[in-house]
């Protein structure tokens, strides 16, 4: 989770190849349902990390408060 220039970003990263049928099957829709918002699925090229993200201040305060740390980095997006 990443805050930069007044924009939350939410990330989710795994192996394209390994992690894709939990993270798009599993994760992707749990969080969805959760906090109702859209994540959007990156294939990064020529790498093999797949990256499930969001742009939501209201989920990224709401992890926060569950204990999930603010970061000032970007997600690798």
């Amino acid at each position: 989770m990443s805050r930069r220039h007044g924009s939350f970003q939410i990330c989710i990263t795994g192996h394209k190849f390994d992690d894709s049928e939990y993270l798009i099957g599993r994760v992707r829709p749990m969080f969805e349902e959760l906090f109702q918002t859209s994540f959007k699925v990156l294939l990064v090229k020529d790498e093999n990390t797949m990256i499930l993200y969001a742009y939501s201040k209201r989920v990224a305060l709401i992890l926060h408060e569950w204990g999930m740390p603010l970061a000032e980095r970007n997600c690798p997006i």
